[in-house]
């Protein structure tokens, strides 16, 4: 279960599971999770392909010096051509 973090809301708090398989993201709620709002999922690939059209993806990578971060958004089905800027 190493490296695969599912991040679901709850009332009172935010739970991280560790799910083994796709199919087990879904068994923990995924899409209950998805039809109550926004979703942090770690490893969004790991999914196989079964994460929802309608989305942003937040990517955090290494810089090209890989001392730093950089944070981009890209946006899928109803987010795609949406101007994602800094709003400044």
């Amino acid at each position: 279960m190493s490296g695969r973090t599912l991040i679901l809301p709850n009332e009172a708090a935010t739970q991280a599971l560790g799910v083994a398989s796709p199919a087990e993201a879904y068994e923990v709620g995924l899409d209950e999770a998805l039809d109550e709002g926004a979703v942090v999922i770690e490893w969004p690939e790991r999914l196989g392909g079964r994460l929802p059209g309608d989305r942003l993806d937040v990517v955090i990578a290494p810089s090209q010096e890989g001392e730093t971060r950089a944070a981009s958004l890209a946006g899928h089905g109803a987010w795609k051509g949406r101007e994602l800027g800094s709003g400044s």
